[in-house]
């Protein structure tokens, strides 16, 4: 799966959609709709993962999942992640392997 998927499927976890020819749409926050946005680069950013995701991996899979998000953080910052990942990519992949769309 390419970066570009992965980024589109950890959208629709987030709650984004696509909209019929406007892209992709937000979803609504505190009953606020948004119009068509640029899609958030889940891949490359914790301040995205942050603002759309990780409250969700909490809510959906408790604490639980949420250690595996922040474990996968922790190892990349450590350096400990065997495969060298940054940190909003260690926590993509997470994220990913939580909601059964990982690679492996």
């Amino acid at each position: 799966m390419t970066d570009q998927e992965k980024n589109e499927v950890l959208a629709g976890f987030a709650g984004f959609s696509r909209g019929v020819a406007s892209g992709w749409l937000a979803p609504a926050v505190e009953g606020k709709a948004w119009g068509p946005v640029a899609l958030p680069d889940f891949m490359h950013s914790l301040d995205a993962l942050n603002k759309w995701c990780f409250q969700k991996v909490r809510d959906e899979f408790g604490e639980e999942g949420w250690a595996r998000v922040f474990k996968a953080l922790s190892d990349s910052f450590l350096s400990l992640n065997p495969f060298g990942k940054k940190m909003a990519e260690a926590c993509a992949e997470a994220i990913l392997s939580l909601i059964g769309e990982d690679d492996g």
